[in-house]
């Protein structure tokens, strides 16, 4: 990996990775890594432009102006992102904890923040960017806060040792000073214990508010698509390009074509008058050695739709997509069949899942920690279980026969999370076993409701009776 040393800051040129070697960011360090940071911004305005159907073939221009210009939008690269976050967030993360009240606790903070639709957006940002940003934050009574960021306008610092800790992170934004004039920056740095905003033109920035936060390390996560920081389609832009450009061409073509010329052979003597005349009435008088036809533009178009499909099933191939509209892939929607069919994704989104995993430990290591000083106690954020779920068309009847033949060999919490419509195992539990006990109450209530009741007193001699008999048959055999 190629990097560059600019004044205390190494700059990772393949993708927006920061290091600096300074102890502690001051202002104008900050600012130099804004700068290279900035260098980033081209990448994530066109990765974005891609996925709201700004692509680069809205710019072409013809050479003729007289000539069609369509300019067709494949919309691969939204499909590729809604499809893959779909796959991966349209499940709920499962956060089980070992102790009640710490699950009380947790499930609270992220209920109140709707973390599930904050994981959606994280994974939305880092299939198009590459990477994104969760910032924990306090609000006024105390409670902890979620913010996505995409990384557009937010990154980490790490410093240059082998372990590449984290020692900042920078969120920032440019606004226009109307009074003034000015291009300036709002600038938000973030410390193990201190918020620095920062605010003013480039290279004159002003220290406005400095606070602590009670986080006990940087409250700026780093989740990220691939250890390349790469958006899903990256690498496949050419090919979408390539598939408007031939598309585009083709339509500009026929419809091109629809004005064909008119040759007439032999008929030198035809005036503008006979042609209107030949196209109001459409007859056309030819002399014995003469003759008309139009001509037309031959388009292979069985060469033009091959390449297509070409190209079209390489970007499906690459971005470990799969075409689910095509008819060869919806064909045959077995369970084994559909595992096999989406394999590519199915492992993009394991190695996706174990970054996730680590993004995530890190925020319940925060969220912990605020739980632990706000509550007194000392929980343990390693304590709680993340549980991964895939949307995925699920057999419902064949995980109940598989959860069935299982029974008695695991526990009944692994049991029931294996059940896609399960949220958590334990609460399940409790749920069930309060059911039961509930129905055992009423049975109770009942029995003694109806004590001295001829009918079940009779009942019961006739259940002692077979008692008896049954003992009375034990007797005599011995």
């Amino acid at each position: 990996m190629y990097r560059r040393r600019c004044d205390k800051v190494i700059l990772h040129n393949d993708m927006p990775f920061f290091q600096t070697n300074v102890k502690k960011i001051q202002p104008e360090d900050a600012e130099k890594l804004i700068s290279r940071h900035k260098e980033f911004q081209g990448k994530f305005i066109r990765n974005e432009n891609y996925y709201s159907d700004k692509h680069k073939i809205l710019l072409r221009k013809q050479a003729d102006e007289n000539k069609p210009n369509y300019k067709i939008i494949e919309s691969l690269p939204s499909y590729a992102v809604d499809i893959r976050t779909g796959y991966f967030s349209g499940e709920p993360i499962t956060f089980t904890c070992k102790d009640e009240t710490q699950q009380e606790l947790l499930d609270n903070i992220l209920e109140y923040n709707d973390f599930q639709e904050c994981n959606m957006e994280l994974d939305h940002f880092t299939s198009i960017d590459g990477q994104a940003f969760l910032i924990l934050y306090t609000d006024e009574e105390a409670n902890v806060r979620f913010a996505t960021e995409s990384a557009k306008n937010c990154f980490v610092i790490h410093d240059t040792s082998l372990s590449k800790n984290m020692i900042g992170a920078i969120r920032y934004y440019e606004y226009e000073d109307v009074e003034e004039d000015t291009i300036n920056l709002d600038v938000r740095l973030w410390t193990k214990d201190k918020i620095y905003h920062y605010t003013g033109p480039s290279g004159t920035l002003t220290l406005q508010e400095e606070s602590t936060h009670n986080f006990g390390d940087i409250p700026v996560i780093e989740f990220m698509e691939n250890t390349e920081r790469k958006g899903c389609f990256e690498n496949q832009i050419s090919l979408v390009d390539a598939i408007e450009s031939i598309i585009s061409s083709c339509i500009n073509e026929i419809e091109y074509s629809d004005n064909a010329y008119l040759m007439l052979k032999n008929l030198s003597a035809t005036e503008d008058e006979d042609v209107k005349d030949m196209k109001n009435n459409r007859i056309m008088l030819i002399d014995e050695d003469g003759d008309a036809k139009f001509i037309t533009k031959d388009i292979n178009d069985t060469y033009i739709q091959n390449t297509l499909n070409r190209l079209v099933a390489d970007f499906h191939k690459l971005t470990k997509t799969p075409p689910l509209t095509d008819e060869s892939f919806a064909g045959n929607a077995s369970g084994v069949a559909l595992k096999f069919k989406l394999f590519g994704l199915e492992k993009d989104m394991s190695k996706k899942e174990r970054k996730w995993k680590k993004s995530i430990q890190r925020m319940l290591e925060l969220v912990t920690n605020v739980i632990n000083a706000k509550n007194n106690k000392s929980f343990d954020y390693r304590d709680v279980k993340l549980t991964f779920t895939r949307a995925l068309p699920t057999n419902v009847t064949e995980m109940a026969d598989m959860v069935a033949k299982l029974n008695g060999i695991l526990s009944d919490e692994t049991l029931i999370s294996q059940l896609s419509f399960v949220e958590n195992a334990k609460e399940e539990i409790e749920r069930k076993q309060k059911e039961d006990e509930e129905k055992m109450q009423v049975m109770d209530i009942y029995r003694d409701s109806n004590i001295g009741d001829p009918k079940l007193e009779k009942d019961d001699e006739g259940e002692n009776e077979d008692v008896n008999n049954d003992n009375s048959m034990d007797s005599s055999n011995s």
